[in-house]
Formats: C-alpha cells, sequence, structure tokens
C-alpha cells in the first residue's frame, strides 16, 4: 500500500513539473502579445503623424508657391499678401496653409507658409524671392569683334578665332559659340531665348544639334586645346553628349534658329556655368558655313535673343546707335538747276542764294517700337565753303521733317518721285522746325555740325510710316554757300546718333 500511494504521489509530482513549463509559455506568448499590440499600436500613431506631418509640409509648400504667384501677379506695383491679408487655401486635401510675404512690396521678397493638417503645423520660409515685373523684355545680343566665337578644325592645330566664317562639318570641324550675358539682370525669369546663325553657305541639307559646353575655353581654342595650352579632355572640345536643340539646315542664305529656353534661364541664373555651346552639323551636311562675330555684314552675324521678366525695380541700359543714311541728296531752286538730281553726288549744298536743300533719310527699323528715345542727334560734316575759308556773318540753319515720300535718285526742286511733283517747289515739309542752329560767324569748314531731333525721331519710331527723313534750309538771305559730306564721301558721311530705352 506505501509503495502505491509513494507511486501515486511521485506521478502528481512528475504531472506539477509539465504544467509549470506550460503556463511560463502561456503568460510569455500573453506578453509579447500585448508588447506587440503596444508596438503596432505605437508604430500606427507614429505613420499616422508622419502622414500629418507630410500633408502640413505639401500645404506649406503649396502655400509657397499661391503667394509667390501672387506676388508676382502684382508686376512690382504692390501690394503683396501680408499678415492682414495672407493667402490661404482650407481645403487643399484635407490640409489647409496660410502664406505670407514679408514685405508689401519690391524684390527680393522672404515669403513665409504655415500648413496644417491634423495636429502636425509646419511652417517653411523662402528668403530672397525675386519678383518679375509684369512686363517682358527681349534684349538681342549680336556682339561684332568683341564676340567670342571660333571653330576647333581636327586637321589644323591653328587657331580661327579671328575669322569672319565659322566651318562647320560632322565629326572633324565644329563651330563653338559663346554670348556675354551680363546685360541681362540677376534674378531674371527667361520665357524664351533663341540662338541664330547665319547659313553663308554649305552642301546638303540636314540636323545640325547644339551641345552645351563643359569646359571654359577661349577663341585661342583648337581641336585639341581650350586656349592654345591646355588640353581639351577629348580632342574636339569638352562637350556634353546629350545635344540642347536641334535645327535643320536648308540651304545657304538662311538662319539656323535653336530653342536655348531652358538653358539661357539656368545660364542667368546661375545654376549653370555659361561655358556655351558646340554647333554639330550632321550626315548628310558635307559642310555649312557660318558667319562669325568678325564677319564684315554685322546683320548676319550670331545673335541670341532673350525674353525675359525683369526684376523689380530694374530699367533697361540704354542702347546708343549711330545710323548712316539710306538716302540723301540736295535740291536746287537755281533756275538751271531745278530739274537736276544730285543722288549720286558726294557733297550736300546748303544755300540760300540760289536756295539749296539737303534732304536726308535714315532707317530706324532697327529700333523696336515702344522704346523710348533719349537723345537724337543729326552730325553733318561741314566739308567746305563755295567761297571763302569761314563765314562771314552768323547763319541759322533750320531742320523739318520731309511730309512726302521720295527717290535719292530721283527727287529734284520740282519733284519729289519720276511723275510725281512736289505740292510746294522746293520739297514738301511741316512748317514747324524740328531744330535750329546758329553758326557762328568765322566758322570754318572741317568740323561737325549737330542738330537735336529726338522729338522727331521719337514719332517716327512710334509711327515709322510718317518717316521720310529730314529737310535743311537757311530762312534767311545770305550768299554763303555751305558744302556738307553726302554718304557717297569717301569719310565722314551724316549720322544720327540715337539713344534709346
Amino acid at each position: 500500500m506505501k509503495a502505491a500511494h509513494r507511486h501515486s504521489r511521485q506521478g502528481r509530482r512528475g504531472s506539477g513539473f509539465i504544467l509549470l513549463p506550460v503556463a511560463l509559455l502561456l503568460a510569455l506568448v500573453a506578453a509579447v502579445g500585448f508588447l506587440g499590440h503596444r508596438e503596432t499600436a505605437l508604430a500606427s500613431a507614429t505613420a499616422a503623424g508622419t502622414r500629418d506631418q507630410d500633408k502640413a509640409r505639401y500645404a506649406a509648400e503649396a502655400g509657397l508657391q499661391r503667394v509667390t504667384m501672387a506676388m508676382h501677379a502684382k508686376g512690382c506695383s504692390g501690394i503683396y499678401p501680408t499678415i492682414l491679408s495672407p493667402s490661404k487655401d482650407t481645403a487643399f486635401d484635407g490640409a489647409s496653409y496660410s502664406a505670407v510675404a514679408g514685405a508689401l512690396s519690391g524684390s527680393p521678397v522672404t515669403v513665409y507658409s504655415t500648413g496644417t493638417y491634423g495636429d502636425a503645423s509646419i511652417t517653411l520660409t523662402r528668403s530672397d524671392v525675386p519678383m518679375h515685373q509684369a512686363s517682358t523684355v527681349t534684349m538681342t545680343l549680336q556682339p561684332a569683334s568683341e564676340g567670342t566665337d571660333t571653330y576647333l578644325d581636327s586637321a589644323s592645330s591653328s587657331s580661327n578665332g579671328n575669322k569672319g566664317t565659322l566651318i562647320g562639318s560632322p565629326g572633324t570641324s565644329l563651330p563653338i559659340l559663346r554670348f556675354d550675358l551680363s546685360a541681362i539682370p540677376a534674378g531674371s525669369h527667361v520665357t524664351a531665348a533663341t540662338l541664330s546663325a547665319y547659313a553663308e553657305g554649305g552642301s546638303n541639307s540636314g540636323p545640325v544639334a547644339l551641345h552645351r559646353m563643359a569646359g571654359d575655353w577661349t577663341e585661342a581654342a583648337n581641336w585639341s586645346s581650350s586656349d592654345g595650352s591646355t588640353a581639351w579632355s577629348a580632342a574636339g572640345g569638352d562637350v556634353h553628349g546629350t545635344a540642347v536643340a536641334s535645327a535643320t539646315f536648308s540651304g545657304a542664305g538662311n538662319w539656323l534658329n535653336w530653342d536655348v529656353a531652358a538653358l539661357a534661364d539656368r545660364w542667368i541664373k546661375g545654376s549653370l556655368p555659361n561655358q556655351g555651346v558646340q554647333v554639330r552639323p550632321a550626315a548628310p551636311i558635307s559642310s555649312l558655313t557660318l558667319t562669325s562675330s568678325d564677319g564684315s555684314n554685322a546683320s548676319q552675324r550670331p545673335k541670341l535673343a532673350v525674353t525675359f521678366l525683369p526684376p523689380c525695380g530694374w530699367t533697361p541700359p540704354s542702347t546708343t546707335v549711330t545710323l548712316n543714311p539710306v538716302a540723301d541728296t540736295d535740291i536746287d531752286g537755281d533756275l538751271l538747276l531745278q530739274t537736276s538730281n544730285f543722288g549720286s553726288q558726294p557733297d550736300l549744298y546748303l544755300s540760300k542764294s540760289h536756295e539749296a536743300r539737303p534732304l536726308l533719310k535714315f532707317d530706324l527699323a532697327g529700333i523696336p517700337a515702344g522704346k523710348t528715345v533719349q537723345s537724337a542727334t543729326l552730325r553733318m560734316y561741314f566739308g567746305a565753303l563755295a567761297a571763302g575759308t569761314k563765314l562771314s556773318k552768323n547763319l541759322t540753319a533750320d531742320v523739318y521733317a520731309a511730309s512726302k515720300p521720295w527717290n535719292e535718285l530721283e527727287v529734284t526742286w520740282l519733284r519729289s518721285l519720276a511723275g510725281t511733283l512736289w505740292l510746294t517747289l522746293g520739297g514738301d515739309y511741316n512748317s514747324t522746325a524740328i531744330a535750329t542752329k546758329t553758326l557762328a560767324k568765322n566758322l570754318t569748314p572741317g568740323q561737325w555740325v549737330e542738330f537735336t531731333v529726338t522729338t522727331q525721331v521719337q514719332s517716327w519710331v512710334d509711327s515709322a510710316s510718317t518717316n521720310h527723313g529730314f529737310l535743311l534750309r537757311l530762312p534767311t538771305a545770305s550768299s554763303e554757300e555751305l558744302i556738307f559730306n553726302s554718304r557717297e564721301a569717301a569719310s565722314n558721311p551724316p549720322e544720327l546718333v540715337v539713344t534709346y530705352q
């Protein structure tokens, strides 16, 4: 009995040892389950908080864009959204923002935007945001010999920087160009830009790619060197492999035009260094000849036309051009000379004794419409007196605006064109003088005589169809006969110097 009893107690003790680990295991599982649930809850809460912050940040960024756009719409005139009148959106995918500018007007401006979503709130700041004027400005850069361009020739180590043409052929001759952009103000936003090169010659037709240069260079560059002494990383120039634009060469006498708006914008904003571009003609083009900045025909030199929104407060720099006449002559009231034309002569007579009157016309098409003419001066070189060595008394010379078209090789005292008479003998002109100049007694030949004609030139810029040129006359009796150089003279032709903005 005792043995049986002992056996029974041992059995019970063995069961107890088995149940204890099971209980511990269950407790551990429960604890792990509790901790796992808690971690999941914390992770969910963290994820929710992160999502809230992300949405708040997205809303704040949208607010920065919205307030910046609102400021640009003011076109520098103010008043920008400020703390008193913030730019808001309360339905931005469940989030909201409130954005303000740090100033009522001007440029640059710091902007602030607070985005909220749920319990999250984030404020973003963007400093020194440039504001732009409402109207675009187009600036055409077309340098002369100061321009930077050349071509790299695989068959030569010579520099071609002073050549009048840029020679291109696939893989063996590659033009490179760079434009000075310093005239375009920092902070501008480019809306359009076209780089143009005039094709003087070439064979076949095909695409011509434009690639961005990847290193600095000078006009002393050649196929193996960027400046005559420093080697390129690769022969033929350091160039990015992807073309930025392409144009089609279709024959000589045409312009190649590349759209470089995105590239010019990055150059001007400073996100890319302005190291210029390389022109790469492709097959089937075997040769291509472009006018360079050293070319003799100024109108055919490479040019870069950039249209941009300038920053607030910027005023365009003044431009001064010196124009020579496209036509000039004089008409003579002498009975024997009233039917004579002097359009091919190297001189212009101004006198009263037999009433000789110079006529001059200048082409103002190069001055864009809408520009303000700040000054305009008609300059005529006093080359000789018909008799004597100096003026014997003070003379008054008047300048008028001709009121009727005339032809340089047809006009006379009686007619303006072949078959068309003046309404008034001696030329049709507006009754009020544009300018009056006193020519002092003892004035000697060999110097310039200048007339201020700013108001009239502004009128012609505003309305080109009314430009029939200038007529000069002496209003009072005099025996003096002044002789000025015409555009056919060997030197010192008449000039119209115009400064505009």
